[in-house]
């Protein structure tokens, strides 16, 4: 079962408000904070590390690549979430650094339930790499 949100902090990042609005406020009714971007350029650049980023596309360019890894770089975990998933741009984005893949939802609470378990697996994760790390 999925965490509560916990006060975790989330930024979704999408160039078209029509999706970007209605999924931002369901995350907030849930109990998230959240920044939202409508470009790449500042989320690119920033140094904070919310607890989750997602990147939300109609379809993969190099330009989200791009924000991938630039991103994953400095330490983000990413959930990416692309309307027309193809398997080379999910791959790509893979080996860019996203953590997590899939489809666009629809509906929100769909969304609140990827982000809920996509911050589960990212607890998990980073107390595996923590583990990992003490033990060198």
């Amino acid at each position: 079962m999925p965490e509560p949100s916990r006060g975790r902090n989330v930024w979704l990042i999408d160039r078209r408000g029509y999706w970007r609005e209605p999924f931002s406020r369901a995350l907030r009714d849930a109990g998230y904070g959240v920044v939202a971007f409508d470009d790449y350029a500042l989320p690119a650049k920033l140094d904070e590390l919310p607890d989750l980023a997602v990147i939300a596309c109609t379809a993969v360019t190099a330009a989200e690549i791009a924000l991938v890894k630039s991103m994953a770089d400095r330490g983000h975990y990413i959930l990416a979430l692309v309307a027309t998933l193809a398997p080379r741009a999910m791959r790509g984005l893979f080996r860019a650094g996203a953590y997590d893949v899939t489809d666009m939802p629809v509906q929100e609470k769909d969304f609140v339930t990827l982000v809920e378990m996509a911050l589960e697996d990212s607890s998990t994760c980073r107390e595996h790499q923590a583990a990992a790390l003490a033990g060198l």
